[in-house]
């Protein structure tokens, strides 16, 4: 494991080879952004979890940097989707729970 700073854009512990981000790590940029899991040449492969300022937060599997396969998107308004995703956007089955506040 390695740990490597660049504050102005992302900060990284995890594994490198080379030069790359593989294998295990955990990645949080600039933007507040954050992601746990699985890296292959320098890209979220595999499974993992990303955090977004916005509250918004997706688990599941990853190919190239995109959202890819099986997941679970839950929107900063609560809003969730459990199904499928290709290249960052949701695709095939899946199922769409819309957020109702209770009622008083």
């Amino acid at each position: 494991y390695s740990i490597h700073f660049l504050f102005q854009f992302f900060f990284f512990i995890g594994s490198y080879k080379n030069g790359l981000k593989n294998g295990q790590g955990n990645l949080t940029l600039a933007s507040g952004e954050n992601y746990v899991g699985s890296f292959f040449n320098g890209e979220r492969n595999g499974y993992g979890v990303n955090k977004w300022k916005s509250g918004q937060v997706y688990f599941g599997t990853w190919k190239n940097g995109l959202r890819n396969g099986e997941g679970n998107l839950t929107l900063a308004n609560g809003d969730n989707y459990v199904g499928g995703f290709k290249d960052d956007e949701k695709d095939g089955e899946g199922v769409y729970y819309w957020y109702r506040e209770p009622y008083r």
